[in-house]
């Protein structure tokens, strides 16, 4: 089965910060985008879209991931700041697929965001971090107050469960 060469488009908040020493993005999901954040890995790791597309709400392109097969490290960049191209290795793109679809199984991610050092050199940078942040994600066993409770959750997150158990 080949992959489509339409990227599939997940919408959500980037921010891009750059410096003299230091330039990143910034990929913070909600809910409703994580989703379809999961669904295009998924979709990407069948070969269904050759590539995925995050845009900001209002239609931006940001940035361009793909996997890379021939890349000898985490992840490459090209292209300009403001149409970044992501190149992952495929151990980069597995780690992804598994951390994002425990937020699909599990409604939580074991912490709160994927830090990757990318090669930066193509853009002229050593280094150009990327940061995918999640909005519901385990916490920090030293920051737990309540024995009870495992996971730090957004408001819509904590009035559901509060409204399953009755409160």
């Amino acid at each position: 089965m080949s992959s489509t060469n339409r990227p599939f488009r997940v919408v959500a908040t980037i921010e891009k910060h750059v410096g003299d020493e230091y330039a990143w993005h910034e990929v913070l999901f909600d809910r409703a985008s994580l989703e379809r954040w999961c669904a295009g890995l998924s979709l990407l790791s069948c070969n269904l879209v050759d590539r995925l597309k995050l845009v900001t709400k209002h239609g931006v392109s940001e940035v361009i991931v793909q996997i890379d097969p021939e890349l000898d490290r985490r992840a490459r960049v090209a292209g300009s700041p403001d149409e970044m191209q992501l190149h992952i290795s495929p151990t980069e793109f597995e780690y992804w697929l598994s951390f994002f679809l425990l937020y699909w199984r599990d409604g939580a991610t074991p912490v709160d965001h994927i830090d990757v050092e990318a090669d930066g050199t193509a853009i002229g940078v050593d280094t150009y971090n990327f940061v995918l942040r999640t909005p519901v994600y385990a916490q920090p066993v030293g920051q737990v107050d309540d024995p009870h409770v495992r996971c730090t959750f957004d408001n819509e997150t904590t009035t559901e469960i509060k409204r399953l158990r009755g409160m």
